[in-house]
């Protein structure tokens, strides 16, 4: 067998608009860990409300997420 090495640079723009509203993006950001918080010294799993906040008040985050979101729905749908 031969070693093979490839590469590319491709640039994709992809645009969707969807419906979805902050507490249920917070329930499923919160469950799927995507988000960590703080606990004194620890890192641990944000909760709904923290990340409620986090989403209310950071749109690059909540961009991010919604981002997240998209992505594993379409991926849950194949």
């Amino acid at each position: 067998m031969t070693r093979q090495t490839v590469s590319w640079i491709q640039h994709a723009e992809v645009v969707v608009t969807v419906d979805i509203e902050l507490n249920e993006l917070a329930a499923w950001a919160a469950k799927s860990a995507y988000v960590r918080a703080l606990v004194g010294t620890d890192a641990t799993s944000a909760d709904v409300m923290q990340v409620q906040r986090l989403l209310e008040s950071n749109g690059h985050v909540r961009d991010a997420l919604i981002r997240l979101w998209v992505t594993s729905r379409a991926t849950e749908n194949g």
